[in-house]
């Protein structure tokens, strides 16, 4: 029982070592819970916004840009470039105006 709870300290100035994020701890009923965050998490989510901020981006400029020409662009697959569509169209904002083809995108102002 000496050592009792001398792993947080050991995973702390682990992280703290390796530069990573601390760990949160939330306190539960009977214990508690660690969250922890890698750096490739944070470097993910970096990309993920930066990935959205081109596709409006690219709405703007290109109005009548096909998801081809998306993916050409970006360099990433038609399939995830029909995902964020389709998650920019839901939190509204980018808008398909007209048909598949010969439509054009809008893109909405945030507020």
């Amino acid at each position: 029982m000496e050592k009792y709870g001398s792993g947080i300290k050991r995973v702390l100035d682990l992280f703290r070592e390796r530069g990573l994020n601390r760990p949160q701890f939330r306190e539960l009923q009977n214990g508690f819970d660690v969250v922890v965050f890698s750096g490739k998490t944070t470097q993910k989510t970096t990309q993920k916004k930066s990935l959205r901020d081109r596709i409006l981006a690219i709405a703007k400029n290109k109005s009548h840009a096909t998801r081809t020409e998306f993916a050409l662009e970006l360099g990433i697959s038609e399939n995830t470039v029909k995902e964020y569509l389709a998650k920019l169209k839901l939190e509204g904002l980018l808008e398909r105006i007209g048909p598949d083809k010969g439509g054009y995108w809008k893109v909405k102002d945030r507020k």
